[in-house]
């Protein structure tokens, strides 16, 4: 068969592939100019699907490919023997995407993980969610937290205090009020208390950053100069390495995660997509330092890389190229 036969067959096998196949898609791929050509020319009609329902673009060029593809055999090592069928079925489609797959925020796909007593003692993980998963829990003292993508809490509930530990990702607090107990939240080696209030505290591998949405905290900074400071609703502190500073919020972007958004205001595309890779297994790539600089605005739904790449492409000279991990690379698109 041609090499667009074989780039057609291959489109298919990377969508379910095992590493097995991957690798040998990688070696099929080296083995000539002709076959890196096809496997761009594949690419570069998947990029037109636009506007089609989810599933029909992957039945067309299934149907095409599998038309006289051997049931009873692997696929890899008939992969030379298909039909021209396969890059004439993705020519005859004109729109479309290919989904990605639903994204669980749901309590029921949400690991709680404490097996002692529950929330009265700091040391375990209590609550924590997986990637593209958001939970929201109400706990017993009647504060309501809300748990991002990839996030992990630890919690402590007793007579005398409410702790919270960040032990990574993102959580926005409702605090009930109680000033016989201060809720306290820490991320690292600082400490960010309120009595009754509304906050979001976000830990990576940077820093973290607190943003107040409503009442009155008080962070106190850890390091090799411990201090304190108050923040108003609308301020935000954040603090990488040893350096922090109070600021002015963006309220809005600060909550729009929970209901699946994030918002981005003239930030680099290469930051862009770091944020988005937070709520998908697969992710968006960027390599060319031109394209990485792109500045990106708006408002963009999480869980959902592909549509993300698209209005990119829409606004820049890009397009989306499939990676054999399933990935996508942001590249230049062509003159």
């Amino acid at each position: 068969m041609s090499a667009d036969e074989a780039a057609a067959l291959w489109f298919l096998v990377l969508e379910e592939g095992t590493p097995r196949e991957a690798n040998l898609f990688e070696e099929w791929l080296d083995q000539s100019e002709a076959h890196a050509a096809a496997w761009e020319r594949v690419n570069a009609a998947w990029d037109c699907f636009d506007d089609a329902p989810g599933d029909e673009v992957t039945e067309v060029i299934r149907a095409a490919a599998m038309e006289v593809r051997p049931s009873a055999r692997p696929i890899w090592p008939w992969i030379a023997v298909t039909s021209a069928a396969a890059v004439a079925g993705i020519t005859l489609v004109t729109s479309g995407v290919l989904p990605l797959g639903p994204v669980s925020t749901g309590p029921s796909d949400v690991q709680q993980t404490a097996s002692r007593a529950p929330l009265e003692e700091l040391g375990e993980v209590d609550l924590e969610t997986g990637i593209g998963e958001r939970v929201t829990r109400q706990l017993p003292d009647g504060s309501t937290l809300h748990l991002d993508t990839d996030s992990a809490v630890d919690i402590a509930l007793t007579p005398r205090r409410r702790l919270v530990r960040l032990v990574r990702g993102q959580a926005f607090f409702e605090v009930a009020a109680d000033r016989t107990r201060p809720f306290s939240v820490s991320a690292g080696d600082s400490v960010v208390t309120a009595l009754g209030t509304r906050f979001n505290v976000r830990k990576d591998a940077t820093g973290f950053v607190v943003v107040l949405v409503k009442g009155v905290v008080e962070v106190e900074m850890g390091g090799a100069k411990r201090s304190r400071l108050r923040l108003s609703p609308g301020e935000q502190y954040v603090q990488r390495g040893e350096t922090g500073a109070v600021s002015t919020a963006d309220v809005e972007a600060s909550e729009a995660w929970q209901d699946g958004f994030v918002e981005f205001d003239n930030v680099p595309l290469s930051e862009a997509l770091v944020e988005m890779n937070r709520y998908d297994q697969r992710h968006l790539i960027v390599r060319d330092p031109e394209v990485a600089a792109y500045r990106v605005s708006g408002r963009f739904r999480t869980g959902d890389p592909l549509r993300f790449g698209r209005a990119i492409s829409q606004i820049y000279p890009v397009r989306l190229v499939r990676q054999a991990n399933g990935n996508m690379e942001v590249v230049r698109a062509r003159p």
